[in-house]
């Protein structure tokens, strides 16, 4: 129970956390739960496709190139997808998505329920220290990344540049998690070290979008 515990934690903590960012106006609970349960199914789904794919297999990884191709592969690429699929068939039209900061929201609750369920496969078969670990690193990566789908969802849909926003919801995301992945799969210190600071620029960088959005909503008005 503590490790499951443990691995359901940093997912509900994040989740109140941009919850209570949305100050605005609030996101009915509704439709947060539906976006968690959403990524939940997602990644259920592509937790049966490496099963039946072998893409849970673990390999000794050398050189960036190769630790590159892994993380663009086997993890960005179909991982940030598979994400960004129930966003437009459930949230893209939503009428709820009637303001600049609810692309975040959605987006990032998204990934959340994604990697609760990720993180509760490694930390329920794994120890404590692999969940803290993760509830420091992993989850909120996670949770960056839908944070930066969501802004570029948010620029489609208010900007009227769709195709083009749209694309980039999906890519920036894939280059966010490759890199991420990449400096970790090297194994190497000193791109451990790079990973540290990639880390720190990227949770700036997640702020810098929150604030960006919300300073754009058209109910901050109220609150004035």
């Amino acid at each position: 129970m503590t490790l499951l515990a443990l691995a359901l934690a940093p997912g509900i903590v994040l989740m109140i956390y941009i919850y209570i960012q949305d100050k605005y106006e609030h996101e009915p609970l509704k439709e947060v739960l539906k976006a968690f349960l959403a990524g939940s199914a997602s990644a259920i789904i592509l937790i049966i496709i490496y099963l039946t794919t072998g893409g849970f297999e673990q390999k000794t990884i050398h050189g960036f190139i190769p630790a590159m191709h892994k993380a663009l592969f086997q993890a960005a690429l179909p991982e940030e997808t598979i994400k960004f699929i129930p966003f437009l068939l459930l949230f893209y039209k939503n009428k709820e998505f009637n303001e600049w900061f609810d692309g975040i929201v959605y987006a990032s609750v998204i990934s959340l329920g994604f990697a609760t369920v990720e993180n509760i496969l490694y930390v329920t078969s794994s120890d404590i220290s692999t969940g803290i670990s993760r509830a420091f690193l992993a989850v909120p990566a996670h949770f960056i990344m839908g944070i930066t789908q969501g802004f570029f969802f948010s620029l489609a849909k208010f900007k009227n540049h769709s195709l083009i926003y749209i694309s980039l919801a999906l890519i920036s995301a894939i280059i966010v998690h490759t890199l991420y992945d990449t400096l970790l799969f090297t194994g190497q210190d000193i791109f451990l070290v790079i990973f540290f600071f990639y880390f720190i620029a990227i949770i700036w960088l997640a702020k810098r979008l929150i604030k960006s959005h919300l300073n754009k909503s058209q109910f901050k008005s109220r609150q004035n």
